[in-house]
C-alpha cells in the first residue's frame, strides 16, 4: 500500500482491523467459524504456534492446517486448551505437530 498509495500499514493496524471484522455476527466471524468446522472434520491437521504480540502482552498465533484449509488463531496462552479450542472436542483425525508439551497425549485425552 505504501508503494501504490503512500499509505503505511502497521501490523497493529491489521490486527485491530481483523479483531473488529471478526466480532460476533460479522461476515468474517461466520467465515472463520466455517473454516474451523472444516478443520475439525479433517482426517489430519498440522498444528504449530509462533510468538506474537497483542498490545503489550506476549501471545501466540496457532496455525491449524488441513489438506485444503488453514485457520489462524491468536491466543494469550500456549496450552492444550488452545489446541482443543481449535480442533474441537470431537476431532477424530490425526494431529501432526512438533511434540511441544501442550500436545502431551495425557492432556489431550478425551
Amino acid at each position: 500500500m505504501n508503494l501504490l498509495g503512500g499509505v503505511q500499514v502497521t501490523q497493529g493496524a491489521i490486527t485491530q482491523a481483523a479483531v473488529r471484522l471478526a466480532a460476533d455476527d460479522r461476515p468474517l466471524a461466520a467465515h472463520v467459524d466455517a473454516l474451523k468446522a472444516h478443520v475439525q472434520q479433517a482426517p489430519f491437521v498440522h498444528h504449530d504456534d509462533t510468538g506474537w504480540r497483542i498490545g503489550n502482552q506476549n501471545a501466540w498465533v496457532g496455525t491449524f492446517r488441513s489438506a485444503d484449509t488453514v485457520l489462524f488463531r491468536a491466543n494469550l496462552q500456549h496450552t492444550n486448551v488452545e489446541v482443543w479450542e481449535g480442533l474441537g472436542q470431537n476431532f477424530a483425525g490425526v494431529l501432526i505437530c512438533d511434540r511441544f508439551s501442550s500436545y502431551d497425549s495425557r492432556f489431550l485425552e478425551k
